[in-house]
């Protein structure tokens, strides 16, 4: 269950989610106080505080957008919380 806070910035998140997104929101959960949206393959998408949720997705959209299915299958998570420099790391080796 999140918290009423976190709660809210989840459905606002999800009401500014592009139609055209590029890949499907299967959920949304907290991580100390930040917001992340689980992606398909467990890829997180770590939007961190609720402000500037529109822009944050942007960024992810088209950062998201630009790969393909394997590159996005090879990604753990995609940090935008800071919107103007998304930060991706790929999924380690040992958890192969």
């Amino acid at each position: 269950m999140l918290p009423q806070a976190i709660g809210g910035a989840a459905v606002r998140a999800l009401g500014q989610i592009p139609a055209e997104f590029p890949v499907r929101v299967e959920r949304i959960r907290e991580a100390g106080g930040s917001l992340v949206l689980v992606l398909p393959g467990e890829l997180e998408l770590r939007l961190g505080s609720a402000a500037e949720l529109r822009l944050k997705l942007e960024a992810a959209a088209a950062v998201l957008g630009s790969l393909t299915r394997a590159e996005r299958e090879e990604l753990a998570y995609l940090d935008v919380s800071l919107p103007a420099r998304p930060v991706g790391a790929p999924k380690s080796q040992l958890a192969s």
